[in-house]
């Protein structure tokens, strides 16, 4: 058993396949582009990690593409043997990728709360939750499965700013402006090294903004039911979540660019 740099345990004899998963989780949050290939390390350091199998199948899922499906089946398949003597944490995760590869989002949001209320500081749930709150629309979950944890975290805790940039947002989300804004400022603040242009221009911008969008022909459409997702549309008819992949798609550009240069 090791721990990750949160002290959350993980099903692994290896130190080196723990600290891959803890880069992953990383670059994840940071919107990187190295997160599969820490996990693919992770695996040739311990081939039967549960933790980092599923998080295989999250990344599967992420992609969006119905091809992938019997990969992530493959992955649960490969999961099954070794599920029993993995952490309570681990197995909720595991039911969290069935449900999502079935596509019962609702359902895997339930596994993430019940892994966040054992486990307050699982970054990975957190965010996951917080994804798929969004995308179907859920505000007020979002915000409040959120608030739920934050008294677990502080500034000792890695990662915290990414935590205050996921409240910012729910925040945004709700209405609550001015609390949002305060939240994303502090989250620019302790995050001043994440890959710079999308996710401080996500914290910082989307929250600074909220007010003269909220008065500028914003729209909102909302549907809680199964498999629903919200829309929100601008003024000139382009559905938010669209412009928000152009801005992610830009600042990757924008900072490969920039690595490339140097």
């Amino acid at each position: 058993m090791q721990l990750d740099c949160r002290g959350l345990p993980i099903t692994t004899s290896s130190a080196d396949a723990a600290k891959s998963i803890d880069q992953a989780v990383k670059a994840y949050m940071d919107y990187g582009t190295t997160a599969g290939g820490h996990i693919k390390t992770a695996l040739e350091k311990d081939p039967a990690c549960v933790l980092a199998l599923c998080i295989r199948g999250y990344f599967f899922l992420m992609l969006e593409n119905k091809a992938l499906l019997p990969r992530v089946k493959q992955t649960l398949d490969d999961i099954a043997p070794h599920l029993g003597a993995a952490t309570r944490r681990e197995q909720l995760h595991v039911k969290a990728l069935g449900a999502w590869a079935a596509g019962d989002i609702m359902r895997a949001c339930f596994h993430w709360e019940e892994a966040l209320t054992d486990s307050p500081l699982d970054l990975l749930a957190l965010k996951l939750h917080h994804t798929m709150t969004f995308y179907t629309g859920r505000s007020q979950v979002m915000r409040s499965v959120v608030a739920s944890v934050l008294g677990e975290w502080s500034d000792a805790v890695p990662d915290y700013g990414c935590v205050q940039g996921m409240y910012a947002y729910a925040l945004e989300e709700c209405g609550a402006y001015d609390e949002a804004e305060r939240w994303g400022r502090e989250a620019v603040g302790a995050t001043p090294t994440i890959s710079g242009p999308f996710i401080r221009w996500r914290m910082f911008w989307k929250c600074r903004a909220a007010r003269p969008r909220a008065s500028s022909g914003w729209t909102t459409r909302r549907s809680n039911g199964p498999g629903r997702i919200h829309s929100r549309r601008m003024s000139g008819g382009t559905p938010g979540c669209l412009r928000w992949r152009r801005a992610r798609a830009t600042a990757r550009s924008t900072s490969t660019t920039r690595r490339s240069a140097r």
